[in-house]
């Protein structure tokens, strides 16, 4: 394997999350910062199935978007590849949804679940 290869730098944009209370007009307390910041802290599991990608897809650059609803205890259910997202190998998606789903953003403090949508861009640079 070329350690160029696994070297390569990888560059994932992190756009604003979509964070949007699920109980009714209520204002959720788990902010979009802290959903960044427990994304931001598993950037290398989704970075990794990226990296495992650019051996079979050299050329791969995508938008790939998960939406998934964090529950009241903070854990992730329901994480699914939302439309909006660019056409990737199955394997991407399937590695990346895994790696979501066993994330925990920590209780929320009005027991509220959130639904979140979340875009990573992946580009080898």
């Amino acid at each position: 394997m070329n350690s160029s290869r696994i070297k390569a730098a990888l560059t994932l944009v992190i756009a604003v999350a979509s964070v949007i209370a699920t109980a009714g007009a209520a204002v959720a307390e788990r902010k979009a910062a802290d959903i960044r910041e427990v994304v931001a802290q598993h950037l290398p599991e989704v970075r990794a199935c990226y990296q495992r990608q650019l051996e079979t897809h050299p050329k791969l650059n995508a938008r790939l978007t998960v939406g998934f609803t964090v529950r009241s205890t903070g854990a992730v259910a329901e994480a699914r590849v939302l439309p909006s997202s660019d056409e990737v190998p199955r394997q991407l998606a399937v590695c990346v949804l895994r790696q979501v789903s066993g994330w925990n953003f920590g209780p929320d403090a009005d027991g509220e679940d959130t639904a979140v949508s979340y875009p990573f861009v992946f580009e080898r640079r």
